[in-house]
């Protein structure tokens, strides 16, 4: 697969994970955000309707509680994260909806119980979270509850295309950069592609004109072909005959099993074989050499005293002498049988040069003989079997004696060969009709033979010519074995060879050859081209004059690498001669001698500078992908803790401790920044409740008008470069890198307050942490519209609405609870009980209006003058009730006093007229003297309340079982 390839499998591979991951992840998150809003709306539904439970124990009245609920209703806030709370009832066979509405009318919704199955569901008693349709049509996530007691019903819902969206739209995003990427490299390979074609067609042009050259020679060549083709042939026969001529005398010497010496007139070795040195311990200096010393004796065993005879016997005598048998005995004890012949050697004019020694150790030869009707034996056996043709052909080339193998290779039976000759079956062009075999004791050539169904066969004969014992050839005993196959492996080798010439000068990549000291041997001329050099101009130079600072220590390395015989495949830089640069993917090879030295190395190049800029295009875009999985990975984080955040929220039972949640845990969702929460107060004031960083760089109280974001009711960023926009509230001194941001919080469609962020970096307040502080903002409004709704509901179930003074259910529970903790720390607890005299004057003279606002004033001063840990309660009509805890009978008498003194010095306005006098009657007990009940202890005060009654009025009097 080249580069190419790669390249377009890269790219949809790059393209199908970018996908995969992409979307994966995005469904991941799409779950668990899905998941969550499930549960968050299921909660919001199932605390909803436990507050109305717990208002309708405080009242026991259902009008009551549908007229707070009408009036809160005001105050919910519709979002994506908390979901549309919706409150019904039934009424026949259709739902009302009670906050459907919140406008100045409080107009209802009424629609039929079908169209809307989550809230039917409800009001039947059930529970739980499903996806339908509600009575407007939309298709929404829905969480309902049922309110025992009330038979209502409560649901949370949240329109499905708002959680989708954003999923939907990173989705989308994510598809069109692939797709973007993927079109960017369809192009470049288009444009790889183009460039492939042409280079094709040239190429095609030039085989068609070498291919007519080439006819045009080959006819030239044939005619001079057929002239010197007869003055080859003989030349190449004399060349034969002479090599083998040659060839014989070296392994004559070389392998022959005896050994040869010539001995000068003088009688001293000037020539010795390998096998006369290493048979007579023969050792050579300077001088020539020296024999060790021995003892010679003959056949028979007698002892020949002058070792010198033989040689002296053949120069006097000028003759040859033959097989003499002699046993040389070395002083170690070895010894050896030896068969020694003889020759005088003359020159041109009959001078005796020397005398030639043939001596064959026959020492084994006897024992050889002695098994050789064994190893005959033997040797039928292996003739038979063996893997090779075995042949024994008479001296004329008439085939004697074949083995089955034989009959294989040439496809002959034994019988058709004894009726062939040698000849027969050899190839016409192998027959050598100057060569002899019987003038060679051995052979070894490489033939072919004709089969008997004419095919051709390549074989490797060897063998020798057997003789008698008189040295006459008896016949040719040979060995053939098939080479066919190795020849045909050489001549694809040479094949190989030229077509790896002729690639090496016409291929695309670049090929280039260092010796051991990295000079430059070769390069082909695409190389060179590469570079913008000529071949000429690269020969001789090191191929670090090519590449930089940094290539340079790569090919040093991998220079090392190759001399340790290790192969290296990387990309490199080089320097083009005018200047400018490629990268390459090199391939190097070591090259080494026939003594394993190392020689250099061989190097293939491929131009890869298209495939770098391609990959670090798709590196950069594999980068932004990469920033926006991470992006949409910190989305989810920051989703997951403003969840959390919710939930901790969620469970605040008061305002005050919703802003301490939020500034312990809003800094972990605004790393890096500085920021406050703000809230309106009943003033129209915006004053801080919660801060977290070290410098806010904003006023911490200041005006509604002072905020471009409360006047707007829209999200306000400013930076340096817009500081005339920024807002009043807002230090002026920002930085050239300084951000601020305000988010107002709206509660049906009015601002109760302000999230409010400032970033000391530039880009800090990026997009995203805008659009994340605007849906915090929403989930802090829901929250503390919520707990300002809960507190509302929780003080008109446990407050007096005319008096502000706890009603008498709140002061049944405080009572038991004080009386409870009295009895653990053994203190007394001191019961108040007052009554206002002549009360229905009041109302005759002025006016059930008139009365209520002397029971008003008669609270608000109780109000003021109890103890932070007393309880004030309206005990019914024009009767109030004070528990005093830790508080004696002496202490409660003496408080008792100051209040009805104190009451007595009120002066009420009515209108534009003074209410009359106020005096109050008051009855005073005390646990443990008067009771250790509630009920003992308030019957006690009120016993003693009506005492002051009968007594005149105006008066305190204390509880006496007398």
């Amino acid at each position: 697969m080249n580069y190419r390839q790669r390249l377009v499998c890269l790219l949809i591979n790059m393209t199908t994970v970018v996908f995969m991951v992409a979307g994966l992840s995005i469904y991941l998150i799409y779950r668990t955000a899905f998941n969550q809003q499930k549960n968050r709306l299921f909660e919001t539904a199932q605390a909803q309707a436990r507050l109305l439970e717990s208002m309708y124990h405080g009242t026991q009245n259902p009008e009551l509680i549908e007229k707070a609920v009408i009036e809160a209703s005001k105050h919910f806030q519709k979002t994506s994260q908390s979901g549309e709370i919706n409150i019904g009832k039934r009424e026949g066979n259709q739902i009302v909806f009670l906050n459907e509405n919140p406008d100045v009318s409080f107009k209802k919704t009424i629609i039929p119980l079908s169209q809307n199955l989550a809230m039917q569901q409800a009001l039947q008693g059930k529970s739980g979270i499903s996806i339908n349709f509600d009575h407007q049509g939309n298709k929404v996530l829905a969480a309902y509850e049922p309110v025992d007691y009330l038979d209502w019903g409560v649901v949370a819902q949240v329109n499905l295309a708002e959680i989708r969206a954003p999923y939907i739209q990173a989705g989308l995003y994510t598809f069109l950069g692939a797709s973007l990427i993927n079109c960017l490299g369809c192009l470049i390979l288009w444009q790889l592609s183009k460039q492939m074609v042409r280079e094709l067609q040239a190429r095609t042009t030039q085989t068609q004109d070498l291919e007519h050259r080439v006819v045009e020679r080959t006819a030239e060549l044939s005619q001079i072909n057929e002239q010197f083709r007869s003055e080859i042939i003989e030349r190449q026969r004399l060349e034969e005959v002479l090599q083998r001529e040659l060839d014989l005398l070296a392994r004559i010497m070389e392998t022959s099993p005896v050994g040869i010496i010539m001995i000068d007139p003088s009688e001293n070795i000037i020539i010795a074989s390998e096998q006369a040195e290493t048979m007579l311990r023969l050792s050579k200096t300077e001088q020539g050499y020296q024999t060790p010393p021995w003892n010679l004796s003959d056949e028979e065993g007698n002892l020949i005293t002058e070792q010198k005879q033989l040689c002296q016997q053949v120069i006097e005598s000028r003759q040859s002498i033959y097989n003499l048998r002699h046993f040389i005995e070395f002083l170690d004890g070895h010894h050896l049988l030896v068969s020694i012949n003889g020759a005088p050697v003359f020159d041109e004019n009959e001078k005796l040069e020397g005398v030639v020694f043939t001596i064959e150790d026959i020492t084994e030869r006897v024992q050889v003989e002695t098994a050789l009707l064994h190893s005959e034996t033997q040797f039928r056996a292996i003739f038979e079997q063996a893997s090779v043709g075995i042949g024994i052909v008479s001296l004329n080339g008439q085939f004697i004696r074949v083995n089955q193998r034989y009959c294989e290779l040439t496809g002959y039976t034994e019988t058709e060969l004894q009726n062939k000759t040698y000849q027969e079956i050899l190839h016409p062009d192998d027959l050598d009709p100057n060569t002899e075999t019987t003038d060679m004791n051995s052979f070894s050539v490489e033939k072919r033979y004709i089969r008997k169904d004419n095919s051709i066969i390549w074989v490797h004969l060897s063998g020798s010519v057997v003789k008698n014992s008189d040295g006459e050839p008896l016949y040719i005993l040979g060995v053939v074995e098939d080479i066919s196959e190795r020849k045909q492996a050489l001549e694809a080798l040479r094949e190989s060879e030229e077509q790896y010439r002729r690639i090496i000068e016409t291929t695309a990549e670049g090929v280039w050859s260092i010796n051991d000291t990295q000079k430059t041997t070769f390069v082909n001329r695409r190389m060179a081209q590469m570079l913008g050099y000529t071949v000429e101009e690269m020969l001789g130079r090191s191929m670090l004059d090519f590449t930089d600072a940094e290539g340079q220590a790569i090919v040093l390395q991998n220079l090392e690498s190759g001399r340790q015989g290790l192969t290296e495949v990387h990309d490199l830089k080089f320097m083009c001669k005018n200047g400018k640069s490629i990268w390459t993917m090199i391939s190097t090879n070591p090259i080494f001698d026939a003594q394993g030295n190392y020689a250099g190395s061989l190097g293939m190049l491929t131009d890869i500078t298209e495939r770098k800029n391609t990959e670090e295009a798709l590196q950069q875009a594999n980068r932004q992908l990469t920033a926006w999985v991470q992006q949409l990975e910190q989305r989810n984080q920051d989703i997951l803790l403003l969840n959390q955040i919710s939930d901790f929220l969620q469970a605040c039972l008061t305002i005050e401790e919703a802003y301490r949640v939020i500034s312990e845990m809003l800094p972990d969702l605004f790393t890096g920044y500085q920021g406050g929460l703000f809230i309106i107060n009943t003033s129209n004031l915006v004053e801080i409740v919660a801060t977290w960083g070290e410098d806010l760089h904003s006023k911490t109280l200041f005006t509604y008008d002072e905020c471009w974001a409360l006047r707007r009711g829209r999200i306000h960023w400013v930076n340096a470069a817009h500081s005339n926009l920024r807002c009043q509230h807002v230090y002026p001194h920002l930085a050239a890198h300084d951000e601020s941001l305000c988010v107002p919080m709206m509660a049906q469609g009015k601002a109760i307050g302000l999230l409010y962020l400032y970033g000391s970096q530039s880009g800090q307040l990026s997009e995203t942490k805008q659009q994340l502080a605007q849906t915090v903002a929403e989930n802090l409004s829901l929250v503390l519209a919520n707990l300002k709704l809960r507190e509302t509901l929780q003080a008109e179930s446990i407050i007096d609405p005319l008096t502000k003074l706890y009603n008498r259910r709140y002061m049944e529970e405080a009572f038991k609870r004080e009386l409870s903790l009295a009895k653990r720390k053994r203190h007394p607890v001191g019961i108040i009980m007052l009554d206002v005299d002549h009360f229905r004057s009041f109302n005759e003279t002025f006016g059930h209006e008139g009365g209520n606002c002397a029971l008003e004033a008669v609270g608000s001063f109780l109000s003021s003058q109890i103890r932070s840990g007393d309880i004030a309660c309206r005990y019914g009509g024009e009767e109030f009730l004070l528990i005093l805890p830790e508080a004696s009978l002496e202490i409660s008498l003496h408080r008792a006093e100051q209040i009805r003194q104190g009451i007595k010095q009120l002066q009420v306005s009515f209108g534009e007229q003074l209410l009359n006098q106020i005096t109050v009657s008051i009855g005073l007990s005390c646990f443990p003297d008067h009771g250790k009940t509630m009920e003992t202890l308030i019957q006690a005060a009120d016993f003693a309340l009506y005492q002051a009654k009968n007594e005149g009025r105006d008066r305190v009097v204390r509880y006496s079982v007398e």
